[in-house]
């Protein structure tokens, strides 16, 4: 049901749209709208960096953009983060994306076993969403849920 392909530059309107909506501001850690020149200039540097892995989710028969998943890699581990678009949230497509996601990083960053998620503590979707694809809480605060999850060697 899902596609993952690499976030291009093509990719930037969209995101950044996705970034400023509503909800995902009151949801995301950094909870403040983003200027344009800010966020492109953001968004290509990750694109091109090795230390980033930037995916877009999309639907597997329509090709359209459910969402994006970006594993940021510390050392030996990786920080993922997830937005969907504002259209396909509450149709149950946050855990396939994010499943496909950590299939996709895993193959193509195996050494990097460990991938860790902060998530605000109002934020039920993500909370059940993490739940749901494996990852354990692993701290809490009164604001944040602390997840992580660990690939099982081959």
């Amino acid at each position: 049901m899902i596609d993952i392909r690499s976030v291009s530059i093509l990719d930037v309107k969209e995101i950044f749209e996705w970034r400023n909506d509503k909800l995902t501001i009151k949801m995301s850690l950094g909870a403040n709208q983003i200027k344009w020149d800010t966020h492109t200039e953001w968004f290509q540097k990750v694109i091109s960096s090795k230390k980033h892995c930037f995916l877009m989710c999309m639907h597997k028969k329509n090709k359209k953009n459910i969402g994006c998943v970006r594993f940021d890699i510390v050392s030996n581990k990786a920080n993922i983060s997830i937005n969907l678009s504002p259209s396909m949230r509450g149709k149950g497509l946050a855990k396939e994306c994010l499943i496909a996601s950590l299939l996709f990083f895993n193959k193509k960053f195996n050494k990097i076993l460990t991938i860790n998620a902060k998530v605000k503590s109002k934020n039920i979707a993500s909370i059940k969403t993490f739940n749901k694809a494996g990852f354990d809480i692993i701290k809490k605060t009164k604001e944040t849920l602390f997840y992580q999850y660990i690939f099982k060697k081959h």
